[in-house]
Protein backbone atom coordinates (compact mmCIF):
# COMPACT_ATOMS: atom_id res chain seq x y z
CA UNK A 1 0.00 0.00 0.00
CA UNK A 2 1.39 3.83 -0.78
CA UNK A 3 3.12 5.43 2.04
CA UNK A 4 -0.04 7.51 3.98
CA UNK A 5 -2.91 6.00 1.82
CA UNK A 6 -5.55 4.42 4.22
CA UNK A 7 -8.22 3.44 2.06
CA UNK A 8 -7.03 1.33 -0.87
CA UNK A 9 -9.23 0.43 -3.50
CA UNK A 10 -7.86 -1.64 -6.28
CA UNK A 11 -9.90 -3.71 -8.90
CA UNK A 12 -8.38 -7.17 -9.93
CA UNK A 13 -8.74 -9.52 -13.05
CA UNK A 14 -8.81 -12.77 -12.89
CA UNK A 15 -7.73 -15.01 -15.85
CA UNK A 16 -9.90 -18.05 -15.84
CA UNK A 17 -8.43 -20.78 -18.06
CA UNK A 18 -11.49 -20.29 -20.66
CA UNK A 19 -9.81 -16.62 -20.97
CA UNK A 20 -13.02 -14.81 -20.38
CA UNK A 21 -12.07 -12.28 -17.82
CA UNK A 22 -14.35 -11.92 -14.35
CA UNK A 23 -13.60 -8.79 -12.38
CA UNK A 24 -13.21 -8.75 -8.41
CA UNK A 25 -12.98 -5.10 -6.33
CA UNK A 26 -10.19 -5.38 -3.02
CA UNK A 27 -10.18 -2.84 -0.92
CA UNK A 28 -7.00 -2.62 1.65
CA UNK A 29 -7.32 -0.74 4.86
CA UNK A 30 -4.39 0.38 7.17
CA UNK A 31 -4.72 -1.06 10.59
CA UNK A 32 -5.00 2.64 12.20
CA UNK A 33 -7.23 3.14 9.55
CA UNK A 34 -9.24 6.39 10.67
CA UNK A 35 -12.83 8.33 10.11
CA UNK A 36 -10.85 11.03 7.93
CA UNK A 37 -10.78 11.88 4.40
CA UNK A 38 -7.45 9.84 3.39
CA UNK A 39 -5.19 9.86 -0.06
CA UNK A 40 -6.99 7.31 -1.84
CA UNK A 41 -4.95 5.60 -5.06
CA UNK A 42 -6.10 2.87 -7.46
CA UNK A 43 -3.80 0.17 -9.03
CA UNK A 44 -5.36 -2.25 -11.43
CA UNK A 45 -3.86 -5.74 -10.60
CA UNK A 46 -4.29 -8.89 -12.29
CA UNK A 47 -4.54 -12.84 -10.89
CA UNK A 48 -2.16 -15.17 -12.72
CA UNK A 49 -2.69 -19.01 -11.95
CA UNK A 50 0.67 -20.03 -10.28
CA UNK A 51 0.52 -23.99 -11.17
CA UNK A 52 -1.80 -25.43 -14.21
CA UNK A 53 -1.22 -26.18 -17.91
CA UNK A 54 1.96 -25.34 -19.44
CA UNK A 55 3.52 -23.14 -16.25
CA UNK A 56 6.92 -24.37 -16.45
CA UNK A 57 10.14 -21.91 -17.04
CA UNK A 58 13.41 -23.06 -18.40
CA UNK A 59 14.06 -20.69 -14.97
CA UNK A 60 11.73 -21.98 -12.39
CA UNK A 61 14.26 -24.18 -11.09
CA UNK A 62 17.58 -22.45 -11.47
CA UNK A 63 19.36 -21.22 -8.49
CA UNK A 64 20.42 -17.60 -7.88
CA UNK A 65 17.92 -16.00 -9.37
CA UNK A 66 16.35 -14.08 -6.16
CA UNK A 67 16.33 -10.72 -7.13
CA UNK A 68 16.03 -7.86 -4.33
CA UNK A 69 14.16 -5.22 -6.36
CA UNK A 70 15.75 -1.16 -6.08
CA UNK A 71 14.44 1.83 -6.96
CA UNK A 72 16.88 2.27 -10.29
CA UNK A 73 17.41 -0.21 -13.02
CA UNK A 74 20.88 0.07 -13.18
CA UNK A 75 21.60 -1.10 -9.27
CA UNK A 76 24.11 -3.75 -8.60
CA UNK A 77 21.56 -5.99 -7.80
CA UNK A 78 19.76 -5.63 -11.26
CA UNK A 79 23.06 -6.07 -13.09
CA UNK A 80 23.90 -9.17 -11.04
CA UNK A 81 20.45 -10.48 -11.91
CA UNK A 82 21.11 -10.09 -15.69
CA UNK A 83 24.70 -11.55 -14.98
CA UNK A 84 22.70 -14.65 -13.43
CA UNK A 85 20.02 -14.87 -16.60
CA UNK A 86 22.54 -14.97 -19.05
CA UNK A 87 24.87 -17.32 -17.39
CA UNK A 88 21.42 -19.68 -16.66
CA UNK A 89 20.92 -19.11 -20.43
CA UNK A 90 24.67 -20.18 -21.70
CA UNK A 91 24.47 -23.10 -19.16
CA UNK A 92 21.11 -24.62 -19.60
CA UNK A 93 19.58 -22.94 -23.09
CA UNK A 94 21.35 -23.55 -26.72
CA UNK A 95 20.25 -20.08 -27.91
CA UNK A 96 23.46 -18.89 -29.06
CA UNK A 97 24.88 -22.71 -30.80
CA UNK A 98 23.42 -22.29 -34.19
CA UNK A 99 25.73 -18.63 -34.57
CA UNK A 100 28.83 -19.89 -33.49
CA UNK A 101 30.26 -19.74 -37.39
CA UNK A 102 32.91 -17.43 -36.44
CA UNK A 103 31.66 -14.81 -38.67
CA UNK A 104 32.77 -10.79 -37.22
CA UNK A 105 31.37 -7.58 -38.31
CA UNK A 106 34.44 -5.53 -40.09
CA UNK A 107 34.83 -3.56 -36.39
CA UNK A 108 34.37 -3.89 -32.94
CA UNK A 109 34.74 -1.11 -29.94
CA UNK A 110 37.13 -2.87 -27.22
CA UNK A 111 36.19 -2.05 -23.84
CA UNK A 112 38.57 -4.00 -22.05
CA UNK A 113 40.64 -1.25 -21.09
CA UNK A 114 39.36 2.23 -19.65
CA UNK A 115 40.89 3.93 -23.29
CA UNK A 116 38.45 2.42 -25.86
CA UNK A 117 39.56 1.49 -28.93
CA UNK A 118 38.17 0.77 -32.43
CA UNK A 119 39.65 -2.55 -33.85
CA UNK A 120 39.45 -4.99 -36.73
CA UNK A 121 38.59 -8.04 -34.88
CA UNK A 122 39.60 -10.19 -38.24
CA UNK A 123 42.16 -12.50 -36.30
CA UNK A 124 40.38 -12.22 -33.01
CA UNK A 125 38.05 -14.98 -31.02
CA UNK A 126 35.83 -12.19 -29.82
CA UNK A 127 32.10 -12.15 -28.52
CA UNK A 128 30.63 -9.11 -28.78
CA UNK A 129 27.34 -7.55 -27.23
CA UNK A 130 24.96 -5.11 -29.73
CA UNK A 131 23.11 -1.83 -29.02
CA UNK A 132 19.75 -0.44 -30.13
CA UNK A 133 19.10 2.61 -29.06
CA UNK A 134 17.09 5.95 -30.77
CA UNK A 135 19.70 8.46 -32.02
CA UNK A 136 17.89 11.47 -31.63
CA UNK A 137 18.49 15.11 -32.23
CA UNK A 138 21.47 15.22 -29.78
CA UNK A 139 25.03 15.89 -31.51
CA UNK A 140 27.47 12.59 -29.87
CA UNK A 141 30.51 11.02 -31.17
CA UNK A 142 30.32 9.12 -34.48
CA UNK A 143 32.59 7.73 -36.61
CA UNK A 144 33.86 9.77 -39.56
CA UNK A 145 36.85 9.15 -42.36
CA UNK A 146 38.45 11.84 -40.46
CA UNK A 147 38.71 10.58 -37.17
CA UNK A 148 38.90 6.78 -37.58
CA UNK A 149 42.72 6.32 -36.67
CA UNK A 150 42.02 8.92 -34.05
CA UNK A 151 39.38 5.99 -32.32
CA UNK A 152 41.52 3.51 -33.20
CA UNK A 153 44.58 4.58 -30.88
CA UNK A 154 42.21 4.84 -27.68
CA UNK A 155 39.86 7.32 -26.21
CA UNK A 156 38.09 7.64 -22.88
CA UNK A 157 34.77 6.75 -22.84
CA UNK A 158 33.84 10.26 -21.23
CA UNK A 159 33.95 10.86 -24.93
CA UNK A 160 30.86 8.93 -25.85
CA UNK A 161 26.65 9.14 -24.42
CA UNK A 162 25.63 8.34 -21.10
CA UNK A 163 23.48 5.42 -23.34
CA UNK A 164 26.45 3.81 -25.01
CA UNK A 165 28.96 4.40 -21.32
CA UNK A 166 26.03 2.19 -19.87
CA UNK A 167 25.86 -0.13 -22.36
CA UNK A 168 29.42 -0.73 -22.34
CA UNK A 169 29.00 -0.89 -18.34
CA UNK A 170 27.05 -4.06 -18.47
CA UNK A 171 29.52 -5.76 -21.06
CA UNK A 172 31.69 -5.55 -18.88
CA UNK A 173 29.30 -6.96 -16.11
CA UNK A 174 28.59 -9.50 -18.72
CA UNK A 175 32.12 -10.61 -19.07
CA UNK A 176 32.55 -9.40 -22.87
CA UNK A 177 35.29 -7.93 -24.51
CA UNK A 178 33.81 -6.33 -27.16
CA UNK A 179 30.75 -4.29 -28.37
CA UNK A 180 28.75 -3.35 -31.69
CA UNK A 181 27.40 0.33 -32.04
CA UNK A 182 26.58 1.23 -35.38
CA UNK A 183 27.43 4.68 -35.13
CA UNK A 184 30.87 4.31 -34.37
CA UNK A 185 31.49 0.51 -35.85
CA UNK A 186 29.96 2.37 -39.82
CA UNK A 187 31.40 5.10 -41.43
CA UNK A 188 28.62 7.40 -41.38
CA UNK A 189 30.12 10.05 -44.09
CA UNK A 190 31.18 7.01 -46.61
CA UNK A 191 28.45 5.91 -48.75
CA UNK A 192 30.54 3.02 -49.93
CA UNK A 193 30.90 1.84 -46.05
CA UNK A 194 27.09 2.42 -45.51
CA UNK A 195 26.17 0.00 -48.21
CA UNK A 196 28.80 -2.72 -47.59
CA UNK A 197 27.62 -3.21 -43.66
CA UNK A 198 23.88 -2.48 -44.34
CA UNK A 199 24.51 -5.94 -46.36
CA UNK A 200 25.09 -7.98 -43.70
CA UNK A 201 23.67 -6.03 -40.59
CA UNK A 202 21.21 -9.18 -39.99
CA UNK A 203 24.24 -10.89 -39.48
CA UNK A 204 25.65 -8.28 -37.07
CA UNK A 205 23.05 -8.76 -34.49
CA UNK A 206 22.11 -13.25 -35.82
CA UNK A 207 26.02 -13.72 -34.77
CA UNK A 208 26.40 -11.31 -31.39
CA UNK A 209 26.08 -13.22 -28.15
CA UNK A 210 23.51 -10.23 -26.54
CA UNK A 211 21.73 -6.90 -27.60
CA UNK A 212 20.97 -4.09 -25.08
CA UNK A 213 18.24 -2.30 -26.29
CA UNK A 214 17.78 1.36 -24.57
CA UNK A 215 14.19 0.40 -24.89
CA UNK A 216 12.72 3.92 -23.27
CA UNK A 217 15.37 6.42 -24.08
CA UNK A 218 14.58 8.64 -26.91
CA UNK A 219 18.55 9.78 -27.76
CA UNK A 220 21.38 8.67 -26.85
CA UNK A 221 22.18 11.16 -24.16
CA UNK A 222 19.47 9.49 -21.53
CA UNK A 223 21.18 5.94 -20.87
CA UNK A 224 20.02 2.51 -20.35
CA UNK A 225 18.90 3.07 -16.48
CA UNK A 226 15.91 4.63 -15.15
CA UNK A 227 14.90 5.80 -11.37
CA UNK A 228 11.34 3.87 -10.65
CA UNK A 229 8.53 3.36 -7.96
CA UNK A 230 9.33 -0.30 -6.75
CA UNK A 231 5.54 -0.46 -5.58
CA UNK A 232 4.70 -0.83 -9.18
CA UNK A 233 6.35 -4.20 -9.64
CA UNK A 234 5.69 -5.77 -5.92
CA UNK A 235 4.01 -9.12 -6.85
CA UNK A 236 2.17 -11.45 -4.14
CA UNK A 237 1.51 -14.83 -3.32
CA UNK A 238 -2.68 -15.80 -2.81
CA UNK A 239 -4.20 -19.03 -1.71
CA UNK A 240 -7.95 -18.28 -3.45
CA UNK A 241 -11.12 -19.88 -1.57
CA UNK A 242 -11.82 -21.47 -5.02
CA UNK A 243 -11.27 -24.11 -7.28
CA UNK A 244 -11.39 -24.03 -11.37
CA UNK A 245 -12.47 -26.84 -13.15
CA UNK A 246 -11.19 -26.71 -16.98
CA UNK A 247 -10.10 -29.83 -19.26
CA UNK A 248 -6.16 -29.68 -19.25
CA UNK A 249 -6.11 -27.48 -15.88
CA UNK A 250 -5.02 -28.49 -12.23
CA UNK A 251 -5.60 -25.34 -10.02
CA UNK A 252 -4.12 -25.49 -6.72
CA UNK A 253 -5.71 -22.14 -5.50
CA UNK A 254 -1.94 -20.85 -5.59
CA UNK A 255 -2.03 -17.20 -7.52
CA UNK A 256 -0.15 -14.18 -8.40
CA UNK A 257 -1.29 -10.66 -7.56
CA UNK A 258 0.44 -8.38 -9.59
CA UNK A 259 -0.23 -4.66 -10.95
CA UNK A 260 -1.55 -5.32 -14.13
CA UNK A 261 0.84 -3.67 -16.24
CA UNK A 262 3.59 -6.42 -15.64
CA UNK A 263 1.47 -9.14 -17.67
CA UNK A 264 -1.81 -7.51 -19.01
CA UNK A 265 -1.13 -4.39 -20.55
CA UNK A 266 2.47 -5.84 -21.80
CA UNK A 267 4.36 -3.30 -20.14
CA UNK A 268 6.92 -5.72 -19.36
CA UNK A 269 7.07 -6.94 -22.92
CA UNK A 270 10.29 -6.18 -24.72
CA UNK A 271 8.87 -4.85 -28.08
CA UNK A 272 5.50 -3.16 -26.21
CA UNK A 273 4.68 -0.78 -29.03
CA UNK A 274 4.76 2.36 -26.71
CA UNK A 275 8.55 3.11 -26.48
CA UNK A 276 10.42 5.61 -28.58
CA UNK A 277 13.13 2.41 -29.32
CA UNK A 278 9.85 0.13 -30.62
CA UNK A 279 8.61 2.64 -33.18
CA UNK A 280 12.23 2.34 -35.01
CA UNK A 281 12.31 0.37 -38.16
CA UNK A 282 15.45 -0.81 -38.32
CA UNK A 283 15.23 -2.00 -34.72
CA UNK A 284 12.40 -5.17 -35.76
CA UNK A 285 15.57 -7.00 -37.19
CA UNK A 286 18.14 -5.95 -34.38
CA UNK A 287 15.02 -7.51 -31.76
CA UNK A 288 14.71 -10.91 -33.20
CA UNK A 289 17.70 -12.10 -34.78
CA UNK A 290 19.70 -11.56 -31.83
CA UNK A 291 20.13 -14.79 -29.68
CA UNK A 292 19.49 -13.04 -26.68
CA UNK A 293 18.11 -9.04 -25.61
CA UNK A 294 18.23 -6.97 -21.90
CA UNK A 295 15.28 -4.82 -22.29
CA UNK A 296 15.87 -1.69 -20.53
CA UNK A 297 12.50 -0.02 -19.54
CA UNK A 298 11.58 2.99 -17.12
CA UNK A 299 9.86 0.31 -14.81
CA UNK A 300 12.10 -2.48 -15.20
CA UNK A 301 14.47 -4.82 -17.00
CA UNK A 302 13.56 -7.47 -18.99
CA UNK A 303 15.36 -10.60 -20.60
CA UNK A 304 14.64 -12.74 -23.83
CA UNK A 305 16.53 -15.34 -25.46
CA UNK A 306 14.86 -18.01 -27.27
CA UNK A 307 14.03 -20.30 -24.53
CA UNK A 308 12.55 -18.00 -22.32
CA UNK A 309 11.44 -14.25 -21.33
CA UNK A 310 11.95 -13.08 -17.89
CA UNK A 311 11.77 -9.67 -15.63
CA UNK A 312 12.62 -8.16 -12.82
CA UNK A 313 9.06 -9.02 -11.11
CA UNK A 314 9.16 -12.42 -12.26
CA UNK A 315 12.67 -13.12 -12.52
CA UNK A 316 12.43 -17.07 -13.02
CA UNK A 317 10.11 -16.27 -15.87
CA UNK A 318 6.86 -14.60 -17.09
CA UNK A 319 3.92 -16.72 -16.19
CA UNK A 320 3.04 -19.16 -19.23
CA UNK A 321 -0.89 -18.47 -18.35
CA UNK A 322 -0.10 -14.68 -19.64
CA UNK A 323 1.72 -15.36 -22.91
CA UNK A 324 -1.78 -17.99 -23.93
CA UNK A 325 -3.75 -14.93 -22.94
CA UNK A 326 -2.20 -12.64 -24.66
CA UNK A 327 -2.02 -15.02 -27.60
CA UNK A 328 -5.81 -15.19 -27.63
CA UNK A 329 -6.13 -11.42 -27.36
CA UNK A 330 -4.59 -11.51 -31.07
CA UNK A 331 -1.88 -8.44 -30.28
CA UNK A 332 1.37 -8.90 -32.17
CA UNK A 333 3.24 -7.98 -28.89
CA UNK A 334 1.24 -9.88 -26.53
CA UNK A 335 2.39 -13.18 -27.32
CA UNK A 336 1.87 -14.12 -31.03
CA UNK A 337 4.10 -12.01 -32.80
CA UNK A 338 7.55 -12.36 -30.58
CA UNK A 339 7.05 -16.11 -29.82
CA UNK A 340 5.77 -17.41 -32.97
CA UNK A 341 8.08 -15.72 -34.89
CA UNK A 342 10.59 -16.65 -33.23
CA UNK A 343 10.20 -19.88 -33.77
CA UNK A 344 9.93 -19.53 -37.08
CA UNK A 345 13.12 -17.78 -37.79
CA UNK A 346 15.39 -19.85 -35.85
CA UNK A 347 14.21 -22.99 -36.66
CA UNK A 348 11.65 -24.41 -34.25
CA UNK A 349 8.67 -24.09 -36.78
CA UNK A 350 7.82 -26.75 -39.02
CA UNK A 351 10.64 -26.49 -42.34
CA UNK A 352 9.65 -26.36 -45.63
CA UNK A 353 10.79 -30.06 -45.97
CA UNK A 354 7.72 -30.84 -43.74
CA UNK A 355 5.43 -29.67 -46.84
CA UNK A 356 2.45 -27.48 -47.09
CA UNK A 357 2.07 -26.94 -43.17
CA UNK A 358 5.33 -25.70 -42.59
CA UNK A 359 5.56 -23.40 -45.72
CA UNK A 360 2.38 -22.03 -44.46
CA UNK A 361 3.73 -21.70 -40.83
CA UNK A 362 6.39 -19.46 -42.08
CA UNK A 363 4.76 -17.51 -44.37
CA UNK A 364 2.03 -16.77 -41.74
CA UNK A 365 5.36 -15.57 -39.89
CA UNK A 366 6.46 -13.30 -42.49
CA UNK A 367 2.73 -12.12 -43.06
CA UNK A 368 3.23 -10.85 -39.01
CA UNK A 369 6.76 -9.45 -39.75
CA UNK A 370 6.22 -7.35 -42.93
CA UNK A 371 2.62 -5.83 -40.71
CA UNK A 372 4.32 -4.74 -37.74
CA UNK A 373 7.97 -3.75 -39.53
CA UNK A 374 5.81 -0.93 -41.89
CA UNK A 375 4.04 -0.20 -38.93
CA UNK A 376 7.27 1.57 -37.86
CA UNK A 377 9.39 4.73 -38.59
CA UNK A 378 12.61 5.06 -40.82
CA UNK A 379 14.56 8.49 -40.70
CA UNK A 380 15.20 7.68 -44.07
CA UNK A 381 12.44 6.35 -45.67
CA UNK A 382 14.54 4.82 -48.78
CA UNK A 383 16.01 2.81 -46.24
CA UNK A 384 12.75 0.57 -46.52
CA UNK A 385 14.27 -2.58 -47.58
CA UNK A 386 17.57 -2.18 -46.30
CA UNK A 387 16.40 -2.06 -42.66
CA UNK A 388 14.18 -5.24 -42.83
CA UNK A 389 17.16 -7.46 -45.39
CA UNK A 390 18.49 -9.32 -42.64
CA UNK A 391 15.12 -11.32 -41.82
CA UNK A 392 13.73 -10.66 -45.71
CA UNK A 393 17.34 -13.15 -46.86
CA UNK A 394 16.43 -15.56 -43.56
CA UNK A 395 12.85 -15.77 -44.73
CA UNK A 396 13.67 -16.02 -48.33
CA UNK A 397 16.28 -18.36 -46.95
CA UNK A 398 14.16 -20.79 -45.07
CA UNK A 399 10.99 -20.79 -47.66
CA UNK A 400 13.58 -21.57 -50.78
CA UNK A 401 12.77 -18.53 -52.25
CA UNK A 402 14.62 -15.15 -53.53
CA UNK A 403 13.87 -11.79 -52.18
CA UNK A 404 12.90 -9.77 -55.02
CA UNK A 405 12.32 -6.13 -53.37
CA UNK A 406 10.70 -7.33 -50.04
CA UNK A 407 9.12 -10.53 -51.68
CA UNK A 408 9.88 -13.58 -51.19
CA UNK A 409 9.64 -15.08 -55.04
CA UNK A 410 9.36 -18.65 -56.09
CA UNK A 411 8.06 -19.93 -59.53
CA UNK A 412 4.85 -21.65 -59.14
CA UNK A 413 4.64 -20.57 -55.43
CA UNK A 414 1.04 -20.34 -53.86
CA UNK A 415 2.94 -17.65 -51.50
CA UNK A 416 4.21 -15.45 -54.05
CA UNK A 417 1.21 -15.05 -55.61
CA UNK A 418 -0.39 -14.13 -51.86
CA UNK A 419 2.28 -11.24 -50.90
CA UNK A 420 1.56 -9.61 -54.16
CA UNK A 421 -2.25 -9.11 -53.32
CA UNK A 422 -0.71 -6.65 -50.29
CA UNK A 423 -2.93 -3.84 -48.99
CA UNK A 424 -2.21 -0.57 -47.25
CA UNK A 425 -4.26 -0.44 -43.58
CA UNK A 426 -4.41 3.10 -43.72
CA UNK A 427 -4.31 5.60 -47.04
CA UNK A 428 -1.18 6.05 -47.88
CA UNK A 429 0.92 7.47 -50.87
CA UNK A 430 4.27 6.97 -53.19
CA UNK A 431 6.42 8.60 -52.51
CA UNK A 432 8.28 10.70 -55.54
CA UNK A 433 11.65 9.00 -55.22
CA UNK A 434 12.28 5.53 -56.73
CA UNK A 435 12.21 2.75 -53.67
CA UNK A 436 10.83 -0.03 -55.15
CA UNK A 437 8.38 -1.68 -58.19
CA UNK A 438 4.96 -0.84 -57.59
CA UNK A 439 4.09 -4.51 -57.15
CA UNK A 440 5.88 -4.38 -54.16
CA UNK A 441 4.83 -3.32 -50.30
CA UNK A 442 8.32 -1.29 -50.52
CA UNK A 443 6.98 1.15 -53.22
CA UNK A 444 4.29 2.52 -50.82
CA UNK A 445 4.42 4.48 -47.31
CA UNK A 446 2.82 2.66 -44.35
CA UNK A 447 1.44 -0.16 -42.72
CA UNK A 448 1.06 -3.12 -45.02
CA UNK A 449 -1.30 -6.35 -44.66
CA UNK A 450 -0.73 -9.84 -46.81
CA UNK A 451 -3.57 -11.75 -48.41
CA UNK A 452 -4.22 -15.13 -46.25
CA UNK A 453 -4.66 -18.85 -46.91
CA UNK A 454 -8.29 -19.69 -46.98
CA UNK A 455 -9.41 -22.78 -47.55
CA UNK A 456 -10.66 -24.29 -51.20
CA UNK A 457 -8.50 -21.76 -53.35
CA UNK A 458 -7.19 -21.69 -56.49
CA UNK A 459 -4.38 -19.49 -58.38
CA UNK A 460 -5.84 -18.08 -61.73
CA UNK A 461 -2.66 -16.55 -62.76
CA UNK A 462 0.79 -17.86 -63.42
CA UNK A 463 4.25 -15.71 -62.47
CA UNK A 464 6.44 -16.17 -65.68
CA UNK A 465 8.96 -14.54 -64.29
CA UNK A 466 10.16 -11.97 -61.62
CA UNK A 467 13.36 -9.76 -61.28
CA UNK A 468 15.16 -6.89 -59.99
CA UNK A 469 17.64 -4.48 -61.06
CA UNK A 470 20.28 -3.28 -58.21
CA UNK A 471 23.37 -0.66 -58.27
CA UNK A 472 26.67 -2.05 -58.70
CA UNK A 473 28.13 -3.55 -55.34
CA UNK A 474 24.94 -3.03 -53.26
CA UNK A 475 23.56 -6.00 -51.65
CA UNK A 476 21.73 -4.18 -48.95
CA UNK A 477 18.07 -5.08 -50.49
CA UNK A 478 17.60 -1.91 -52.25
CA UNK A 479 16.47 -1.75 -55.65
CA UNK A 480 16.27 0.82 -58.37
CA UNK A 481 14.39 -1.67 -61.03
CA UNK A 482 11.97 -4.25 -61.27
CA UNK A 483 9.40 -6.52 -63.65
CA UNK A 484 6.98 -8.82 -62.83
CA UNK A 485 5.72 -10.74 -65.68
CA UNK A 486 2.62 -12.55 -65.48
CA UNK A 487 -0.08 -14.42 -67.53
CA UNK A 488 -3.56 -14.29 -66.49
CA UNK A 489 -7.54 -13.06 -66.56
CA UNK A 490 -7.32 -9.27 -67.76
CA UNK A 491 -10.01 -7.43 -68.10
CA UNK A 492 -10.68 -3.74 -69.01
CA UNK A 493 -12.60 -1.05 -67.74
CA UNK A 494 -13.41 3.16 -67.07
CA UNK A 495 -13.62 3.57 -63.62
CA UNK A 496 -15.56 6.32 -61.41
CA UNK A 497 -16.44 7.00 -58.32
CA UNK A 498 -20.27 6.67 -57.10
CA UNK A 499 -19.36 7.61 -53.42
CA UNK A 500 -15.99 9.29 -53.38
CA UNK A 501 -14.36 7.29 -50.84
CA UNK A 502 -10.87 6.91 -50.78
CA UNK A 503 -10.04 3.47 -50.51
CA UNK A 504 -13.32 0.94 -51.12
CA UNK A 505 -15.51 2.50 -54.00
CA UNK A 506 -17.60 0.89 -56.40
CA UNK A 507 -16.48 0.57 -60.27
CA UNK A 508 -18.29 0.00 -63.62
CA UNK A 509 -16.81 -0.72 -67.15
CA UNK A 510 -17.78 1.99 -70.18
CA UNK A 511 -20.14 -0.14 -71.58
CA UNK A 512 -21.96 0.31 -67.70
CA UNK A 513 -23.12 -3.56 -66.77
CA UNK A 514 -21.25 -3.26 -63.44
CA UNK A 515 -18.14 -5.08 -64.24
CA UNK A 516 -17.28 -5.38 -60.42
CA UNK A 517 -20.69 -4.15 -59.59
CA UNK A 518 -22.09 -3.20 -55.87
CA UNK A 519 -21.12 -6.62 -54.84
CA UNK A 520 -17.11 -6.20 -55.41
CA UNK A 521 -14.72 -3.13 -54.15
CA UNK A 522 -10.93 -2.09 -54.65
CA UNK A 523 -9.21 -0.81 -52.07
CA UNK A 524 -6.08 0.90 -53.77
CA UNK A 525 -2.63 1.79 -52.42
CA UNK A 526 -2.64 5.63 -52.76
CA UNK A 527 -5.63 7.98 -51.72
CA UNK A 528 -4.71 10.42 -54.94
CA UNK A 529 -5.77 7.39 -57.20
CA UNK A 530 -9.16 9.44 -58.75
CA UNK A 531 -5.87 12.00 -59.47
CA UNK A 532 -4.02 9.88 -61.12
CA UNK A 533 -6.34 7.47 -63.49
CA UNK A 534 -9.38 6.87 -64.51
CA UNK A 535 -8.96 3.91 -66.66
CA UNK A 536 -7.43 0.35 -65.52
CA UNK A 537 -7.47 -3.04 -65.73
CA UNK A 538 -8.10 -5.88 -63.54
CA UNK A 539 -5.77 -9.13 -63.41
CA UNK A 540 -7.93 -11.95 -61.70
CA UNK A 541 -5.21 -14.09 -59.41
CA UNK A 542 -6.70 -15.79 -56.87
CA UNK A 543 -10.21 -17.31 -55.96
CA UNK A 544 -11.95 -18.70 -53.20
CA UNK A 545 -15.18 -20.69 -53.02
CA UNK A 546 -17.40 -22.64 -50.81
CA UNK A 547 -20.69 -24.48 -51.17
CA UNK A 548 -23.05 -21.27 -52.53
CA UNK A 549 -20.29 -18.22 -52.91
CA UNK A 550 -16.78 -17.56 -55.10
CA UNK A 551 -14.82 -14.57 -54.34
CA UNK A 552 -11.88 -13.33 -57.06
CA UNK A 553 -9.22 -11.19 -55.81
CA UNK A 554 -6.50 -9.19 -58.22
CA UNK A 555 -4.62 -6.34 -59.20
CA UNK A 556 -6.03 -2.86 -60.27
CA UNK A 557 -3.72 -1.89 -62.62
CA UNK A 558 -3.17 1.01 -65.47
CA UNK A 559 -1.31 0.65 -68.78
CA UNK A 560 1.61 3.48 -69.26
CA UNK A 561 2.41 4.36 -72.42
CA UNK A 562 5.20 2.61 -73.03
CA UNK A 563 2.58 -0.89 -73.05
CA UNK A 564 3.90 -2.08 -69.41
CA UNK A 565 1.66 -1.71 -66.39
CA UNK A 566 2.21 -0.47 -62.61
CA UNK A 567 -0.03 -1.22 -59.80
CA UNK A 568 -2.60 0.90 -58.59
CA UNK A 569 -4.33 -1.09 -55.81
CA UNK A 570 -6.08 -4.68 -55.64
CA UNK A 571 -9.97 -5.53 -55.64
CA UNK A 572 -12.43 -8.15 -54.95
CA UNK A 573 -15.38 -9.48 -56.65
CA UNK A 574 -17.86 -11.39 -55.45
CA UNK A 575 -20.18 -14.05 -55.73
CA UNK A 576 -22.17 -13.32 -58.81
CA UNK A 577 -20.23 -10.34 -59.70
CA UNK A 578 -17.36 -13.04 -60.70
CA UNK A 579 -19.40 -13.91 -63.85
CA UNK A 580 -19.45 -10.66 -65.20
CA UNK A 581 -15.73 -10.47 -64.59
CA UNK A 582 -15.42 -13.95 -66.43
CA UNK A 583 -17.53 -12.68 -69.54
CA UNK A 584 -14.80 -9.10 -70.06
CA UNK A 585 -11.29 -11.17 -69.25
CA UNK A 586 -9.24 -11.95 -71.49
CA UNK A 587 -6.11 -14.48 -70.78
CA UNK A 588 -2.32 -12.16 -71.88
CA UNK A 589 0.27 -12.31 -70.39
CA UNK A 590 2.14 -8.44 -69.37
CA UNK A 591 4.42 -6.96 -67.84
CA UNK A 592 4.10 -4.75 -64.22
CA UNK A 593 7.12 -2.86 -62.88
Amino acid sequence: MPNGVKNYSSSVTVRWPNYVASFLLLTFQSKDQADDDSETGKVIYTLEPRTGRDTHSPFSEVSGLDHCLSDCTGSDSTLQLIKSWEETCAKHHDCGLSNRTGWLPTRLLDVRQDRLRLVNPENLDARYTTLSHCWGRAWFLKLKERNMNALSHGFPIAFLPKTFQDAISVTRTLGIDFIWIDSLCIIQDSKDDWEKEASHMGQVYESSYCNLAATDACNATEGLFFKRNIGLLETFDVQTSWRIEAPGFRDSGLYTLCPEGLVRLGDHRYMTTTSPLNDRGWVLQEQLLAPRNVSFGKKQVTWFCRECEACEAFPRGVPIESWREMEMGGSLFKGIFYHKVKQAIHGKAPDTDEGDAGRHTLYNSWVMIVREYTRRNLTFGSDNLAALNGITNLMAQKMHCKNHAGILYRKDDTFTILQLLWLPIEPTHRPEEYRAPSWSWASVEGAIEFARLYKSESVMSTIEYMKVQTEAGNTSGQVIGGTLCITGPLASGTVFSKTHLPLVDRWDNDQGDGLLGRAGSTETDTDRFYDIIRQAFFLVMWRTRGTTWRTFWGLCLRRRQDGKFERLGRFIALDSTTTLLQKHAVIQTIEIV
